[in-house]
């Protein structure tokens, strides 16, 4: 699983396509359903503040919560934060590792009983000429990840299968041994397990120093920034980080298809 979580984050430039049927020449399949990974994003830009800490060394905060910002000071400027909702800190920072977690600082999505992983990503806004600034000039979003039952019908044409999504039930929610809806359970040691996997790998960040280099403090953020930097490389060049653009060839955000492919490649 965590090297299907993998494989989501670093194919930016392509589509992870769903399993493929083993029909040769042309079938049409009836509706069927899976345990699946669904995901949802909400653009909370509109709660972003702005908190100067210091005027002499450009020390300011943008800020959704006190536990979710972006930095910037005299010699680094933060290019995105991404920071899990949960409440309990990082595993290996506390011995309460028993139980999944719970997700008390959700702005978009506080209903959600059984989430995978639930994060805010801060980002610098694109400065590409012509487009309207976000709040204080930078973007934020919610993003979920949870189980959910997604129903699909697949056809194939001469080898070439196509499959798409149709409805899908969510709301699963906790038991005393397993996370289930209907039919589909998830045992609790499963799902805690990747919430904290989850938690971990999101609680990153990518800025840029004072010789104007970006960093990343983890492959996740890399990941996350890499792709929408379109000047990556070019010398003094402004860099664009912008998560409302996707690639070209796709009608989704750059976030979106990120982790629209890492929940369908833990799906298959």
């Amino acid at each position: 699983m965590k090297g299907a979580i993998q494989t989501g984050l670093f194919s930016a430039n392509e589509t992870v396509l769903d399993l493929v049927p083993d029909c040769p020449n042309n079938c049409t399949f009836q509706t069927y359903s899976s345990l699946a990974i669904c995901t949802s994003f909400a653009d909370i830009s509109s709660k972003i503040t702005r908190r100067i800490v210091s005027t002499e060394d450009n020390y300011v905060l943008y800020q959704v919560t006190p536990n979710h910002l972006l930095q910037t000071d005299g010699n680094n400027a933060g290019m995105i934060n991404v920071s899990s909702v949960a409440s309990l800190p990082l595993p290996q920072q506390s011995d309460e590792m028993d139980g999944a977690l719970t997700f008390n600082d959700s702005i978009a999505f506080p209903d959600v009983k059984a989430p995978i992983t639930d994060f805010i990503l801060i980002t610098w806004n694109s400065t590409t000429p012509g487009q309207q600034p976000s709040h204080y000039g930078l973007q934020a979003y919610e993003v979920l990840l949870e189980w959910c039952i997604q129903d699909y019908t697949t056809v194939v044409v001469n080898g070439s299968a196509t499959t798409n999504r149709t409805s899908a039930s969510r709301g699963f929610d906790y038991g005393s041994s397993s996370v289930g809806l209907g039919e589909y359970s998830i045992d609790n040691n499963a799902h805690s397990s990747l919430q904290r996997y989850f938690q971990s790998l999101f609680n990153t960040s990518a800025y840029q120093n004072g010789l104007l280099q970006p960093v990343a403090t983890s492959d996740a953020a890399q990941a996350l920034y890499e792709p929408f930097d379109v000047a990556m490389g070019t010398p003094n060049a402004q860099g664009v980080y912008d998560f409302q653009h996707g690639l070209a060839g796709t009608n989704l955000t750059g976030l979106e298809l990120i982790m629209n492919n890492t929940a369908t490649a833990m799906t298959n």
